[in-house]
């Protein structure tokens, strides 16, 4: 009984880990993207000039 509690404990919490990791992952994902579109805008102003 023990051991299936122990198994379950430990597999839900590789779960909460991969899904972290997996949000984690998006988030700085989507913080590159808004990054990038900035970095794009600045370069679009700077030739403007």
């Amino acid at each position: 009984m023990f051991f299936i509690a122990n198994l379950i404990l430990k597999g839900s919490g590789n779960g909460m880990i991969l899904l972290l990791n997996f949000k984690l992952k998006r988030l700085a994902r989507l913080l590159y993207g808004q990054s990038h579109n900035l970095i794009a805008l600045v370069e679009k102003k700077a030739r403007l000039r």
